[in-house]
This record gives structure tokens, C-alpha cells and sequence, in this order.
């Protein structure tokens, strides 16, 4: 029986908005900020007299496939990523895509300067090919445009200011163009490692058909990623030889020249932190199953995870978080790199995996010894970004690398008190020669701040001496203490207490 005659039930009011800005503000989110973007906040939940949120949702959902074939995850990709990101993962159940997409080498090799996209309904739609970049002008031949450049440098006076003109090769032979085709492979294959990762997610620890093949696959595109890379295969890369040779057939396959140049640019960055976020997969992918009901196979065994990736990163630290402070965007990627690679850190499987880390960190460029007679300042590791210090937790950055890295050795059993010298292992006894060399690149640091501070406050500077103050590493300093001798904590520890810390 309804409400009496003139008496309508309370409902709050829901204004339409018109503008798409408004749109936007009614879903709260948030705007990008010089100091870069902040997590949009979640909208209000829809709201009914007889029925909850849950249930609205399930009606949309039939709505939504009622006119639609296929599936969400394809159709509704943005939207749903949305979803799935910020409201705690509560499509996880049908955000997965039924089948791992199949290309043929055939359409990633398309000679043609156009590509199409078949779209159902709506034809073809066509886009550009990175492979084969189409002219935007249309110019003279070489030999002309040759011509009219050796004219003029010789009515200037000079009979090689014409060839400068004259581009020293096609637009389709270009470094940029090169690394923006291997940063699109590279990502395609991230996107096939994440699908994979999200058919396991969406089973909910349940049965998943195929398991064995998924995982095989899984790591095989992880080996095509640190191969399209040409990654070396071990954390310790030796120099190369007196001379320049180089050290391989191939010129850089032994090395990372090639990891270098695209860590020089912005993307190729993006597709380090991207990377580096899939090495292991997340806790709802890597839990086990019981598929041998459904394939009558024997469960999968778990994939070795391919560290090369994060080798190369950690041989080159101070390449990655040393270089100078550009805009927002750069310091904003740089600390998403911070922040993956800390976070593989800690899912660290073996204490095999810790010492072969460490061994990358301290194999690399993290040493400024051989840069101190040009750059006195290469005697501090870049363990901060750049404007901030120890008390800020927003940015993460070298430090928080390194202090992932000695948290999993803790948790590992590789401290010295937990495992007699009797009784170590090949990790073990590798992690302990290795650790001088980690607290003389510590102490180095802590020992440089220390005479700045004293320096300043000897001159009566003391705004100097606490800007220097607040950039001692202390929570790096305590992580490191339990790893070290009693002489060489203890002589951190002083060099801490001076400060007045």
C-alpha cells in the first residue's frame, strides 16, 4: 500500500548536469596538479528506497550486455580499468578478457603506411602505422634540395655549410623512431602478460582452463621482453675490454646500451615502471589452483620469475635517479620507477634472488668514486628526489629501493646473528661478502653529510646545517644497522648522534 494521497516519499534531489564539465565535477576527479596527479576520489554509490547499490549494479550490467556482444573488458575497457582501479576491484569477477588475443607476426610487420581497424557496425577505421610514419610535406627531391644548399653556402663563403642542411638519413632509419617502435613491442607484450594475469584474478582462486599454458606463456613473454631489450642474462655484466670492442657479437648484446637510450626518454621510463609492476604477478594471480579438474592435467608448477629487468635497473641507479631535475612529469615517472622496483624488492622468492640484487646494485654506476675529480657532489648517492629530504614519504626514490632491498634480506634469515658462519649457504655467505662494500658506499654518505653539517655550523650557518641534517638517511641507516658489525653500526649510529638526531 502506498504513501497517502499528497504525501510523496522523501528522495534526495539528483541534479542533471549540463556542461561535461560539470559531469565531471559531480564524479569528483581530481584535477592534475603541478605536483602531479592525485587519486580521484569516489563518487557517491546510487541510491534507491527498495533496493541497494549492489543490485542497481547487476541491472546496469544486464542493461550494458542487452546491447552489446562482446565482451566488457574489450568493449568497456576504460571504464571498467576505472572501476577496477579505484572502487577496491569489485568487477574483478568479469574484468578479464575470455581468450588471450592471438597476432600474427604478419599484422605487426604491416608494410602499409595506413593500418584499419575493423569495428563492427562502423566499418573500418583507419590509423597510422609507427613502422612506416607517413611524410607530412611534401619537398623537393635530395638531389635538388643538394643543390640549392651547395649554392647557398657558397655565396656565404663556405663549401660544407650546405651539406649541414641535408638530413643524414630517411625518417624510417631514425634512433627516436626506432626506440618508439620497440617501446610499443615491448608494451604489447606487457598487455599480454596482463591479461593473463587478469583470467587469474577473475577465477577467484577457482579452476582455470589452460592453467599450465597461460603460465608458460606468462614467462615466455617476460623472456621476449628482457630479449627485445637485449638484456644480459646474469646481475654482474662484465666491462668491456681495453679499446672499445666490443664485448659481443653484436655489438651491445652483452651490455645495456640499449636499456640506457631508452631510459632517457620519458616513455621509455613509463615502460620500466610497467614492467617492473608485472615481474611478479599480484596476489590474486599467484595463488594456486586446482586445474587438474578441469584439463585432467597435473596443477602447474610456479614460473621462475625473470629478474633481468631488474637487474639492469639496479646496475644503473644513479643513471635513473641522479639525472637532473626536469618538470613534474619526469620527477613523477622516475618515483613510479622508485616505487615498482621497491616493490619487487620486497616480493623477493629466494635468498638466492637478494644476493643477486645486491650484487646488480653493487655492480653498477651506484659507486661515485670514479666522477668525484669532476663532480665533488658524486660522493652522496642520489637517494632523494630532488627539493626533498628524509622527512618526506610522497616521493619515492633511491632510498626506499635500498631499504626494500635489506628489509627481504631480514626477512630471509640473511642477517649474520640468525645464521652461524658454519652453517651458511651460497646465498648467505654471498650476501656477507657483499655487504662491506654496501657500507662503505653508506658510511661515505653519511660521513659527507656529517662534515657539511659541522662545517655549517662552524661558519654559524645553521639553516645550511639543517637542511643538511634533514637529508641524513636515517631510516636507511637503521634498516642497514642489524647487517653490519657491532664496530660499523655503531660508528653509523655516532655519526647520527652528532647531529643531534
Amino acid at each position: 500500500m502506498g504513501p497517502p494521497h499528497g504525501m510523496a516519499p522523501q528522495r534526495p534531489q539528483q541534479l542533471q548536469p549540463a556542461t561535461l564539465a560539470q559531469r565531471l565535477r559531480a564524479l569528483n576527479l581530481a584535477d592534475r596538479q603541478d605536483e602531479g596527479y592525485r587519486r580521484p576520489m569516489l563518487r557517491r554509490r546510487y541510491y534507491s528506497e527498495y533496493m541497494d547499490s549492489d543490485e542497481i549494479e547487476h541491472i546496469l550490467q544486464m542493461q550494458w550486455r542487452g546491447l552489446h556482444q562482446g565482451s566488457p573488458y574489450l568493449e568497456d575497457y576504460y571504464y571498467q580499468a576505472f572501476v577496477y582501479k579505484y572502487y577496491a576491484k569489485r568487477n574483478r569477477r568479469f574484468f578479464a578478457p575470455e581468450t588471450v588475443r592471438e597476432l600474427a607476426p604478419t599484422e605487426k610487420m604491416a608494410p602499409d603506411e595506413v593500418a584499419f581497424v575493423k569495428v563492427e557496425g562502423l566499418g573500418r577505421l583507419p590509423f597510422s602505422n609507427i613502422r612506416r610514419p607517413r611524410a607530412l610535406l611534401d619537398v623537393a627531391p635530395e638531389d635538388l634540395r643538394k643543390d640549392v644548399t651547395t649554392a647557398e653556402g657558397e655565396q656565404q663563403g663556405g663549401g660544407e655549410a650546405g651539406d649541414a642542411g641535408v638530413p643524414a638519413r630517411p625518417l624510417d632509419q631514425e634512433p627516436l623512431l626506432a626506440a618508439r617502435i620497440m617501446i610499443e613491442d615491448c608494451m604489447c607484450l606487457l598487455l599480454d602478460v596482463m591479461d593473463i594475469d587478469q583470467i587469474f584474478v577473475a577465477a577467484a582462486g577457482g579452476p582455470v582452463e589452460n592453467e599450465s599454458p597461460l603460465r608458460t606463456r606468462r614467462a615466455l613473454l617476460m623472456e621476449g621482453l628482457a630479449a627485445s631489450l637485449r638484456l644480459p642474462e646474469t646481475a654482474v655484466v662484465a666491462p668491456p675490454p681495453a679499446g672499445g670492442a666490443p664485448a659481443a657479437a653484436g655489438g651491445e648484446a652483452a651490455g645495456d646500451g640499449v636499456f640506457l637510450r631508452l631510459m632517457s626518454l620519458y616513455k621509455g621510463k613509463r615502460l620500466l615502471a610497467r614492467a617492473l609492476g608485472v615481474v611478479y604477478p599480484s596476489p590474486e594471480a599467484a595463488a594456486p589452483r586446482h586445474s587438474a579438474l578441469v584439463d585432467g592435467d597435473l596443477p602447474a608448477l610456479p614460473q621462475r620469475p625473470n629478474l633481468r629487468v631488474v637487474w639492469a635497473a639496479l646496475r644503473h641507479l644513479r643513471y635513473l635517479f641522479a639525472g637532473k631535475p626536469g618538470n613534474a612529469e619526469d620527477a613523477a615517472v622516475t618515483a613510479a620507477v622508485a616505487t615498482a622496483l621497491a616493490e619487487v624488492l620486497r616480493r623477493l622468492h629466494s635468498p638466492d634472488a637478494v644476493a643477486d640484487c645486491l650484487a646488480a646494485v653493487l655492480a653498477g654506476d651506484l659507486d661515485g668514486a670514479p666522477l668525484m675529480d669532476t663532480q665533488p657532489d658524486a660522493v652522496l648517492m642520489p637517494l632523494y628526489a630532488p627539493g626533498a629530504n628524509a622527512h618526506d614519504t610522497q616521493r619515492p626514490w633511491l632510498a626506499d629501493v635500498l631499504t626494500a632491498l635489506l628489509q627481504r634480506a631480514a626477512e630471509l634469515d640473511l642477517l649474520p646473528a640468525t645464521v652461524l658462519e658454519d652453517e651458511a649457504t651460497a646465498a648467505s655467505a654471498a650476501w656477507r661478502r657483499q655487504l662491506p662494500s654496501l657500507f662503505t658506499l653508506v658510511e661515505r654518505h653519511v660521513s659527507a653529510l656529517h662534515e657539511a653539517f659541522q662545517a655549517g655550523m662552524a661558519m654559524g650557518e645553521k639553516e645550511a646545517a639543517a637542511e643538511v641534517k634533514a637529508l641524513m638517511p636515517i631510516p636507511l641507516v637503521r634498516v642497514l644497522a642489524p647487517h653490519c658489525t657491532p664496530q660499523q653500526a655503531a660508528h653509523l649510529r655516532g655519526r647520527i648522534a652528532d647531529l643531534g638526531v
